[in-house]
């Protein structure tokens, strides 16, 4: 790698803030909010990068016109099809914490922890198997398990760790195939076409859902560091081990950006390790999102995915890459105290 990588990512990180900041109007509307969801990221995202009152006024803004008195969306582009709706509140629940909108948080993490199967601890995806069953997935559950950490929900983070540690555990082709739905406490190995692409990633082929097990190591991760459990950072490193072993197109298909998490959950198992660890990864992943960042400071969906991306769906992928950019600086920053040097 050229230069100091981690002045050219906060650099990166710097004009993609910038560009998401151009893309909130002076009464925290962010753009095309009127047509879609995706934007739950977006006060996460400005809050870790200093932009506290933008972040804010978008808080205040989602408060009276889209989460309603239950802390769920609302009918309308919030709530958008009415499935997978954990991930953005969850999203949202973070940000407002960030910002001491504890109201705002509180209250969205009571609604998700309705949404937790009350055996398996799996947080609902809105999607039922062809039993009619309703289904759980990885996504959805380490991110509501993640934003538990953030708000200190103990209890809603301990439940989502036993179904994520359950779910590898059941895995019938480890490391090459990763099955992220549950229909009850069932595995579903036999994902219909609806689900298939995020039901099933095939490691090694191309323009997969590599991302989850990136989002379960972020996740286990935080259970290490707030808990020092050991075995929750071996198990975030099992998870990460099937990005490794996989195809070398997760890292180099330009037309691709599922690999995100795995950044994120590399840099957050070097933070566990204080400095240690996946370093290599991270670097690695450091210069994935400045070779896929726009001129504008923005990124896009995968091309092959979302071919003609909107506001929306800029807003939504900028707002989740400065997140995880900000976690691989913090893990570069740490790699560099443990080795008394400068972040490279």
């Amino acid at each position: 790698m050229t230069g100091n990588l981690a002045e050219r990512l906060a650099a990166g990180r710097d004009r993609a803030v910038a560009w998401l900041s151009a893309q909130v109007s002076a009464s925290g509307v962010p753009a095309g909010s009127d047509r879609k969801p995706g934007w739950g990221r977006l006060p996460w995202a400005l809050a870790l990068s200093g932009q506290g009152a933008l972040a804010s006024s978008v808080v205040a803004w989602a408060d009276r016109e889209a989460v309603g008195g239950d802390g769920g969306f609302i009918d309308g582009p919030a709530l958008g099809s009415g499935t997978m709706t954990a991930y953005g509140l969850s999203h949202l629940a973070i940000g407002a914490w960030l910002v001491e909108r504890y109201d705002v948080a509180g209250r969205i993490m009571a609604k998700l922890e309705t949404m937790m199967h009350l055996e398996t601890g799996g947080v609902d995806t809105g999607l039922t198997d062809a039993d009619g069953v309703a289904m759980q997935d990885l996504l959805m559950t380490a991110q509501v398990g993640f934003a538990a950490l953030v708000t200190g929900r103990t209890l809603v983070a301990a439940r989502a760790r036993a179904w994520v540690d359950a779910l590898l555990r059941d895995q019938p082709d480890y490391p090459h195939r990763l099955y992220t739905f549950r229909a009850g406490s069932r595995l579903v190995t036999d994902p219909t076409d609806r689900i298939k692409w995020l039901g099933l990633c095939e490691f090694q082929s191309p323009r997969q859902a590599y991302y989850t097990p990136g989002i379960a190591a972020a996740f286990l991760a935080g259970v290490a560091m707030q808990s020092a459990d050991a075995s929750a950072l071996e198990t975030a490193e099992a998870y990460l081990e099937m990005n490794r072993r996989g195809t070398r197109d997760q890292f180099e298909d330009l037309a691709s950006v599922q690999l995100c998490k795995f950044g994120w959950g590399s840099a957050l198992v070097v933070l566990a390790r204080a400095g240690a660890g996946p370093v290599g990864d991270v670097e690695t992943m450091g210069q994935w999102f400045l070779d896929r960042q726009g001129a504008d400071g923005s990124w896009a969906p995968s091309a092959f995915l979302v071919p003609d991306p909107d506001i929306s769906d800029r807003i939504m992928k900028t707002a989740e890459h400065v997140m995880e950019v900000n976690a691989i600086l913090a893990a570069l920053g740490a790699a560099a105290a443990r080795n008394g040097r400068p972040a490279e």
